[in-house]
């Protein structure tokens, strides 16, 4: 009977590393801290779907590298909430 990991593999987190799609948001951020926590080695990758040289308004685009935010600050602020919330 072999132990898993939390993602099911027969592997230490430790020695295991994991790739998370980044969109910028909390929901992948959130992701890749739990991650980290748990010991796994975190590699985070967003794609570039957006033309620099284009303004967002007349290329219909939803969004620019601007507004991704870095998984480190929305995990930051997540941590703090949930600190504040246990306070309560």
């Amino acid at each position: 009977n072999k132990e898993l990991n939390s993602i099911g593999i027969d592997k230490k987190p430790e020695d295991t590393t994991v790739v998370v799609a980044m969109s910028g948001g909390v929901d992948s951020s959130t992701v890749a801290g739990i991650m980290k926590n748990e010991g796994y080695k975190v590699i985070g990758i967003t794609l570039k779907l957006y033309d620099d040289g284009k303004e967002v308004a007349k290329s219909k685009q939803c969004c620019s590298g601007q507004d991704m935010a870095t998984p480190s600050a929305v995990w930051a602020a997540l941590q703090d909430v949930s600190q504040k919330l246990a306070a309560e």
